[in-house]
């Protein structure tokens, strides 16, 4: 009987809620583009685009903003192009306390003959739409 109580003692005293230590993250804004589809060259200017759009945002400020465009794709249907853009986005307190998450999506379509000479600056214009539809869900 008395093994079963210290046994009992100890797991209480091992269950017992530890001090709680705050995390200090840096703020910004830090993105991710995983897409096999474009070039390192095109990668890094969209990075830099979104990066300097974003960083001077008023609802980033002193916040740490993970970006992450999630989708970035180019099909064609038919005679028409369609490229569509997702940005999933968490933001968060300096002392990483999630203030929002969202995602913001894009979709521009047009006849394939137009579309096939553009695709980096279509690429570019669904991400800008995607940041459009983001900053517009965070004001809410």
């Amino acid at each position: 009987m008395r093994i079963t109580g210290i046994l009992l003692l100890a797991f209480v005293a091992s269950a017992a809620p530890s001090q709680a230590t705050t995390r200090k993250v840096q703020p910004g804004v830090f993105v991710t583009l995983s897409s096999p589809a474009i070039d390192d060259a095109e990668r890094s200017a969209h990075l830099q685009a979104i990066q300097g759009r974003l960083a001077n945002h008023a609802a980033f400020t002193n916040k740490h903003a993970d970006i992450n465009v999630a989708e970035l794709a180019v099909a064609i249907h038919g005679n028409d192009c369609e490229v569509t853009s997702q940005i999933n986005f968490v933001l968060s307190t300096t002392s990483d306390q999630i203030v929002s998450v969202g995602t913001g999506t894009s979709k521009i379509t047009l006849p394939k003959r137009q579309a096939v000479y553009q695709l980096p600056a279509l690429r570019r214009e669904a991400i800008d739409n995607a940041l459009v539809d983001m900053l517009q869900k965070l004001r809410r």
